[in-house]
Formats: structure tokens, sequence, C-alpha cells
């Protein structure tokens, strides 16, 4: 028995997206502000960091010394996490997307896409 098409005129193959905009300036801005923002966010807990470490007055007011270094380390903890996960997440998830596109679709992303290391 032969096979029928859905519709008349699709084909098996798919076909190309149509480029509606060139947006490579517009992610290498976005790239561009993401790293000043994140060295902001460095540079602000290096001198909390600092301040802390050479003032020795420099304390959480309801908290001892101590008590306050703990509460800075587990700041600093958590800006690292927050930086490595908002870089991270959106490759993951695209990667789990991908997971689930037939192998015609995952060769085009894979040799369209670029690489990590040259950016």
């Amino acid at each position: 028995m032969q096979e029928r098409d859905l519709l008349p005129g699709v084909t098996v193959a798919g076909s190309e997206p149509k480029v509606v905009c060139h947006s490579r300036a517009i992610v290498t801005r976005a790239r561009r502000l993401a790293l000043l923002r994140d060295l902001s966010q460095l540079l602000l807990v290096a001198v909390v960091d600092w301040l802390f470490l050479y003032w020795t007055s420099a304390r959480i007011p309801v908290l001892s010394r101590e008590s306050s270094l703990i509460v800075v380390l587990a700041f600093n903890a958590a800006v690292a996490t927050h930086i490595y996960l908002v870089r991270n997440l959106p490759h993951w998830t695209a990667r789990r997307i991908a997971s689930t596109w037939c192998a015609a679709e995952r060769k085009r992303f894979v040799t369209t896409a670029p690489s990590r290391a040259r950016r």
C-alpha cells in the first residue's frame, strides 16, 4: 500500500528556516553586558570581603565577628553559585530540549551552533 502525505505539498525533508533578523550583534552586546555585570558583582564581593578581613570592627550588628564572617562566606558562595547557574542553565535546557529532536535536527544544530571554546 502506498503511503499518502497528510497534506498536499508536504515532504519528508524539512525546510530551512527563513532568516528574519541577524542577531549576532545583539547577542554579542548581551554577552558583553552580562560579562560586565558579572565582573561588577565579583568586584563588589571582593570589596566587601576586603572590608570584613582588614577592618576588624566590621561586623553585622546583631552578630559576632565570627558569625558575620560565616554570613559573608555564605554570601560569597551564593553569588558564585548564582553566576555559574545563570550562565549554564540555559545551555543545559537547550541540550535537554535538543535531545527530543530527530537525528537530522540534532546534526544541523551541532554543525551550525558555535562551539563554547570560541566565545
